[in-house]
């Protein structure tokens, strides 16, 4: 059985989870990108996508 979930910091309705639950799991923290990293991923795939239309839409 696999489990994937995700949770915020504990407060407004979220409770903090205990030591003895969290032996069981693998945590892994990821902090939110930059809006500059966004734009870059988001930008370069939007990019690829548009890659072959007319240079008007590429503009757009």
């Amino acid at each position: 059985m696999q489990i994937l979930a995700a949770m915020s910091p504990p407060g407004g309705g979220r409770n903090t989870i205990t030591n003895r639950l969290l032996t069981k799991f693998n945590v892994i923290n990821v902090a939110f990108p930059l809006e500059k990293q966004i734009l870059r991923i988001y930008g370069s795939l939007l990019n690829q996508h548009l890659f072959d239309f007319h240079p008007e839409v590429k503009g757009m």
